[in-house]
């Protein structure tokens, strides 16, 4: 950091060296900044531009909140956000985000297009890391057991909140996969009790879990669809949550039945066998 003087006030103040650089770096404070004469005298040329009551004290408001530090609080937030309601500002956020999947940010147009880090920039920044490397012992870069143990536990608590997990897979955008599909299409047709569940949409959690689809009949019945990639051994590992048999468990420490049937069984049985096999588990007694 260098030390600075600031052309206003004359204080003390330290900045980085890249904006000494840059031939910012000049001032304390954005107050003393507005407050400097080059800064007077070009509102001066461009004349003051008259700005309602609201908007007005919003930014006086954001500028003290950026210089002190403070959380901004939800009634200064709903404060901002309706002088920005009365100053009809357009969502910027929105507007880019429509244009970059519209294609405006992408090739020539995007402002970045054909810059590159040079080979000086490209070797600083590969020594940076090699440093913070070597002097960071591995064991620091890493979580602690009791840190990972913590995270485990706040995640275990969170899922049993219906309204975390749902705020959750809505932000996740969850939509049936091509093995769901079917059995929804065969449930609309023939077994119209069970519905698809799989994005929260029937509101059902069960021992931290989401099932597939459950029956809202009033019968404490799920069928959850195993992908013989993602369910096998392999990939699972040690996870017994994963597996057909855990799952199965845990539905029935809550005491609910369940299904599991596998991407084989689909694409293999024809449809009145997988019917036959979902009507026998969901007549069966004790059920």
């Amino acid at each position: 950091m260098i030390e600075r003087i600031c052309e206003t006030c004359e204080g003390h103040f330290f900045v980085k060296p890249y904006r000494v650089r840059q031939g910012t770096g000049r001032f304390c404070s954005l107050k003393c900044f507005s407050n400097s004469p080059e800064t007077i005298e070009r509102g001066r040329r461009l004349g003051k531009r008259e700005r309602p009551e609201a908007e007005r004290k919003a930014q006086a408001e954001i500028t003290r909140m950026r210089f002190t530090g403070t959380t901004q609080s939800k009634e200064h937030k709903n404060k901002r956000a309706e002088a920005i309601r009365e100053k009809k500002r357009p969502d910027l956020v929105g507007f880019n985000r429509r244009r970059a999947l519209q294609g405006g940010m992408s090739g020539a147009n995007n402002p970045n297009y054909g810059k590159h880090h040079s080979e000086e920039a490209k070797e600083k920044i590969r020594q940076k890391h090699l440093a913070y490397i070597t002097r960071t012992p591995i064991e620091e870069r890493r979580l602690s057991e009791e840190t990972k143990r913590q995270l485990s536990e706040t995640r275990k608590k969170q899922w049993q909140d219906p309204e975390y997990v749902a705020k959750l897979i809505k932000a996740m955008a969850l939509s049936p996969n091509g093995l769901e599909r079917k059995l929804i299409d065969l449930f609309e047709k023939h077994l119209p009790e069970f519905k698809y569940n799989g994005d929260f949409s029937e509101g059902v959690m069960l021992g931290g879990l989401v099932p597939d689809f459950v029956n809202i009949n009033g019968k404490k019945q799920v069928i959850e669809v195993f992908g013989d990639y993602w369910h096998s051994p392999n990939i699972i590992g040690d996870d017994w949550r994963r597996s057909e048999l855990g799952k199965v468990m845990i539905y029935n420490s809550v005491g609910w039945k369940c299904l599991v049937i596998w991407e084989n069984d689909i694409k293999k049985l024809t449809e009145e066998e997988i019917l036959n096999k979902i009507t026998k588990f969901s007549t069966a007694k004790g059920r």
